[in-house]
Protein backbone atom coordinates (compact mmCIF):
# COMPACT_ATOMS: atom_id res chain seq x y z
CA UNK A 1 0.00 0.00 0.00
CA UNK A 2 2.78 2.45 0.91
CA UNK A 3 4.52 1.71 -2.39
CA UNK A 4 1.35 2.57 -4.31
CA UNK A 5 1.07 5.84 -2.42
CA UNK A 6 4.75 6.58 -3.12
CA UNK A 7 4.28 5.92 -6.84
CA UNK A 8 1.42 8.41 -7.11
CA UNK A 9 2.18 11.07 -4.54
CA UNK A 10 3.91 13.50 -6.88
CA UNK A 11 0.66 13.80 -8.84
CA UNK A 12 -0.93 15.33 -5.74
CA UNK A 13 1.55 18.21 -5.84
CA UNK A 14 -0.06 19.29 -9.12
CA UNK A 15 -3.54 19.31 -7.60
CA UNK A 16 -3.02 21.23 -4.39
CA UNK A 17 -1.79 24.72 -3.51
CA UNK A 18 1.67 25.29 -2.05
CA UNK A 19 0.44 25.43 1.54
CA UNK A 20 -1.20 22.00 1.27
CA UNK A 21 1.84 20.56 -0.47
CA UNK A 22 4.06 21.89 2.30
CA UNK A 23 1.93 20.92 5.29
CA UNK A 24 0.41 17.63 4.09
CA UNK A 25 2.20 16.16 1.06
CA UNK A 26 5.82 16.96 2.04
CA UNK A 27 5.67 15.11 5.40
CA UNK A 28 4.18 12.07 3.68
CA UNK A 29 6.90 12.02 1.01
CA UNK A 30 9.69 12.44 3.55
CA UNK A 31 8.22 9.74 5.80
CA UNK A 32 8.09 7.38 2.81
CA UNK A 33 11.69 8.20 1.80
CA UNK A 34 12.69 6.92 5.24
CA UNK A 35 10.42 3.85 5.11
CA UNK A 36 11.80 0.50 6.34
CA UNK A 37 10.93 -1.14 3.00
CA UNK A 38 13.45 -0.43 0.22
CA UNK A 39 11.03 -0.34 -2.72
CA UNK A 40 8.92 2.26 -0.90
CA UNK A 41 12.02 4.39 -0.19
CA UNK A 42 13.09 4.24 -3.83
CA UNK A 43 9.69 5.27 -5.19
CA UNK A 44 9.27 8.08 -2.69
CA UNK A 45 12.77 9.42 -3.32
CA UNK A 46 12.03 9.61 -7.03
CA UNK A 47 8.96 11.72 -6.30
CA UNK A 48 10.63 14.26 -4.02
CA UNK A 49 11.78 16.27 -7.04
CA UNK A 50 8.14 16.88 -8.01
CA UNK A 51 7.52 18.30 -4.56
CA UNK A 52 10.62 20.47 -4.77
CA UNK A 53 9.56 21.84 -8.18
CA UNK A 54 6.04 22.52 -6.90
CA UNK A 55 7.35 24.55 -3.97
CA UNK A 56 10.48 26.06 -5.49
CA UNK A 57 8.78 29.18 -6.81
CA UNK A 58 6.32 29.54 -3.94
CA UNK A 59 6.92 31.23 -0.60
CA UNK A 60 10.59 31.53 0.33
CA UNK A 61 9.99 29.83 3.68
CA UNK A 62 8.51 26.75 2.00
CA UNK A 63 11.36 26.57 -0.48
CA UNK A 64 14.05 26.94 2.19
CA UNK A 65 12.41 24.40 4.48
CA UNK A 66 12.04 21.76 1.76
CA UNK A 67 15.64 22.24 0.61
CA UNK A 68 16.95 21.93 4.16
CA UNK A 69 14.79 18.89 4.82
CA UNK A 70 16.10 17.15 1.70
CA UNK A 71 19.69 18.05 2.59
CA UNK A 72 19.10 16.65 6.07
CA UNK A 73 18.87 13.18 4.56
CA UNK A 74 22.51 13.46 3.48
CA UNK A 75 23.79 13.66 7.05
CA UNK A 76 21.64 10.98 8.62
CA UNK A 77 23.33 8.39 10.79
CA UNK A 78 21.39 5.71 8.88
CA UNK A 79 22.89 4.71 5.54
CA UNK A 80 19.53 3.90 3.84
CA UNK A 81 18.50 7.48 4.55
CA UNK A 82 21.70 8.79 2.95
CA UNK A 83 20.98 6.54 -0.04
CA UNK A 84 17.55 8.15 -0.18
CA UNK A 85 19.27 11.51 -0.51
CA UNK A 86 21.30 10.20 -3.44
CA UNK A 87 18.12 8.90 -5.09
CA UNK A 88 16.44 12.27 -4.61
CA UNK A 89 19.48 13.98 -6.11
CA UNK A 90 19.37 11.59 -9.05
CA UNK A 91 16.13 13.31 -10.11
CA UNK A 92 17.08 16.80 -8.93
CA UNK A 93 20.20 16.65 -11.15
CA UNK A 94 17.91 17.13 -14.15
CA UNK A 95 17.66 20.75 -13.06
CA UNK A 96 21.31 21.76 -13.04
CA UNK A 97 20.75 25.16 -11.47
CA UNK A 98 18.82 23.85 -8.47
CA UNK A 99 21.19 20.93 -8.00
CA UNK A 100 24.38 22.99 -8.20
CA UNK A 101 23.03 25.75 -6.00
CA UNK A 102 21.59 23.65 -3.19
CA UNK A 103 22.60 19.98 -3.30
CA UNK A 104 25.94 19.46 -5.04
CA UNK A 105 28.17 19.89 -1.98
CA UNK A 106 26.20 17.39 0.11
CA UNK A 107 26.09 14.99 -2.82
CA UNK A 108 29.88 15.20 -3.29
CA UNK A 109 30.43 14.45 0.39
CA UNK A 110 28.58 11.16 0.01
CA UNK A 111 31.08 10.02 -2.63
CA UNK A 112 33.40 9.43 0.34
CA UNK A 113 30.78 7.90 2.64
CA UNK A 114 31.93 5.24 5.09
CA UNK A 115 29.31 2.80 3.74
CA UNK A 116 30.06 1.28 0.34
CA UNK A 117 26.37 1.03 -0.61
CA UNK A 118 26.07 4.81 -0.40
CA UNK A 119 29.21 5.29 -2.51
CA UNK A 120 27.85 2.84 -5.09
CA UNK A 121 24.56 4.78 -5.17
CA UNK A 122 26.49 7.98 -5.88
CA UNK A 123 28.38 6.25 -8.70
CA UNK A 124 25.14 4.94 -10.20
CA UNK A 125 23.56 8.39 -10.05
CA UNK A 126 26.54 9.88 -11.85
CA UNK A 127 26.48 7.09 -14.44
CA UNK A 128 22.79 7.78 -15.09
CA UNK A 129 23.55 11.47 -15.48
CA UNK A 130 26.35 10.81 -17.97
CA UNK A 131 24.15 8.41 -19.95
CA UNK A 132 21.40 11.05 -20.18
CA UNK A 133 23.86 13.77 -21.24
CA UNK A 134 25.51 11.75 -24.00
Amino acid sequence: MRELIAKQIDNFTLLFPAETNFTIIAPIIFKLVDDPVACVRVEAARKAYGLLKALYNSEAAYKASIIEHIKGFSVSNRYPTRQGYVLMCNKIMKDEEIFKTHFLDSFKDLANDKVSNVRVSVAKALLNLFKEKS
